[in-house]
């Protein structure tokens, strides 16, 4: 029986599983013949799997099994087996004659023995020991090989076969490829975002690549597709939708009597000068971040198509990771600071979202100045104008909130408790230049109309009704101060408490009537114009 073995030269990677192709060569006989093709791996799917050879050769039946049934051996892993146990055998005498020769060293009882012997069996014990425990060690670092071995040999015979009925024209050499559909393969996309806080954002786009078939591919040719093979998929069932009145479940406010905190995100440090060199260092070149060349982009109807330069390596049970695609963005850079949650500020770059590339949450790994600042979350919500993208703390400048005044009075006549809040933020600049500072701060919104909030002061910053939240440009000259102060006074029946629920209000409007998204002020259902 003739045999073919295969080795990987191209793979169609999908984010789930990957189309393999392998190419191997098989000297055939003349005539009708039987071979056996080596190279599947045990998460291929054999439903899949198809074989190509030359223009002349005819196949008349495919089939697969396992190399090797319950009742036989693969005769390497007997011989391997039988080498592993001759080794064992080989230790344990070593051990045991370790164990004689330190037992017969105890001369105590015995007082017949001659001076001469006993001083000849001292000097030459330690070097006998020393040499059984290096055989010993030697051994076992064969044993150790030969088990490695063992366990490639033992994955390689769970491995399936495909075994084909062939027609040659003639006797000689024919050139074979294999292509099926591999499953314990894939890949993930990585983002990266790189600033240097002036120019545009660059969004940059990898892709980890893993294969678990306990074999490199090795010099292969690699392309990643988006999504999974369409033929996988299948239309979606249409059903009916019915409407009926919904009862409310009751709602669980919680109490509180001031503002939640946010948890801080992870911290990341900036540095604005390089360290000095060091002292007699040879003076080093300009250095630049290496990365490989980027794929060759095609799309069609139904996925991308990233192809990979050249060929590579994708080893097995890892992550292999390459560069696809990188995208400029245009970013305004802005100081921005949230007092009342965190007393930072943060580097942030502001874009817009249809300008990003994605169209889905991601998690990027943030690199400012090639520093490595953090993982941020990124939605790509395009009911927004912008979106701030946090590249790191600004170290420079120092955020301080207080709270000014706190002042409880009664209105009797209209049975209210009437509270009344001062805030006051002073932001410091550390360094050497002017900055501009982007404050963020809020006054509470009312949803009761038994509760109301009066602004007393707001330093001037643009205050957002719906939401409550203000927004204060501020310049900051170099080791200066400046103060923003808000005070607000919140009037609410005496006799019961006011809860506090912190969420995102929406871009969009919603009409009172019906409940549809307004456009430009009007509701496009029922007609209510605001």
């Amino acid at each position: 029986m003739a045999e073919l073995y295969t080795e990987v030269v191209k793979a169609n990677v999908f984010r789930r599983g990957a189309e393999v192709l392998r190419r191997g060569r098989a000297q055939l006989e003349e005539g009708a013949q039987t071979i056996t093709v080596y190279g599947l791996s045990t998460g291929a799917s054999v439903d899949t799997a198809r074989l190509f050879s030359q223009e002349g050769v005819f196949c008349s039946d495919l089939r697969f099994m396992p190399q090797f049934d319950d009742d036989t051996e693969d005769p390497k892993a007997r011989e391997l087996k039988d080498k592993i146990e001759e080794l064992e055998k080989q230790i344990e005498v070593k051990e045991l004659q370790i164990e004689l020769w330190k037992a017969n060293g105890n001369f105590s009882e015995r007082t017949s023995q001659p001076v001469s012997e006993v001083q000849d069996y001292i000097e030459k014990l330690a070097g006998r020991l020393e040499t059984l425990n290096k055989d010993i060690l030697k051994s076992r670092r064969e044993l150790e090989e030969l088990n490695k071995q063992l366990d490639k040999v033992n994955d390689r015979s769970a491995e399936p076969v495909m075994v084909a009925d062939v027609v040659a024209p003639t006797a000689g050499d024919y050139d074979f490829e294999l292509k099926y559909f591999e499953n314990a393969a894939g890949w993930n996309p990585v983002y990266e975002v790189h600033s240097d806080g002036e120019s545009d954002l660059e969004l940059r786009m990898r892709a980890k690549i893993y294969q678990n078939t306990l074999a490199d591919w090795k010099d292969t040719e690699i392309s990643l597709f988006t999504g999974n093979p369409t033929s996988a998929g299948s239309l979606p069932d249409l059903l009916s939708v019915f409407l009926d009145i919904r009862k409310p479940a009751p709602r669980i406010m919680a109490k509180s009597s001031g503002m939640a905190r946010m948890a801080v995100a992870e911290e990341a440090v900036c540095c604005d000068e390089a360290a000095p060199a060091m002292m007699g260092a040879a003076p080093m070149a300009n250095m630049v971040r290496m990365t490989t060349m980027e794929a060759e982009v095609s799309e069609d109807q139904t996925s991308t198509e990233y192809v990979l330069p050249g060929k590579r390596d994708v080893l097995k049970s890892g992550d292999n990771t390459a560069d696809i695609r990188s995208y400029k963005i245009p970013a305004q850079y802005k100081i921005i600071t949230v007092p009342a949650l965190d007393p930072s500020a943060y580097l942030v770059a502001v874009v817009k979202p249809s300008d990003l590339p994605v169209t889905t949450e991601i998690s990027p790994s943030v690199y400012y100045k090639d520093i490595y600042t953090g993982k941020i979350w990124l939605d790509p919500d395009l009911t927004r104008e912008e979106i701030e993208i946090t590249l790191g703390k600004e170290e420079r400048i120092s955020v301080k909130r207080e709270q000014t005044a706190r002042k409880t009075s009664t209105a009797l006549l209209k049975a209210q408790r009437i509270v009344e809040y001062g805030y006051e933020t002073r932001v410091s600049n550390n360094s050497s230049a002017d900055a501009e500072v982007v404050i963020k701060d809020q006054v509470p919104v009312s949803q009761n109309k038994d509760i109301t909030v009066d602004v007393l002061e707001i330093s001037g910053a643009e205050l957002a009704k719906e939401s409550g939240l203000l927004t204060k440009t501020v310049k900051v000259p170099a080791g200066g101060t400046e103060v923003f102060r808000i005070g607000y006074k919140v009037a609410g029946p005496k006799d019961k408490q006011i809860s506090e629920e912190r969420r995102r209000v929406s871009s969009q409007k919603f009409c009172p009537e019906c409940g549809s998204v307004m456009e430009c002020g009007k509701c496009p259902s029922c007609g209510y114009n605001a």
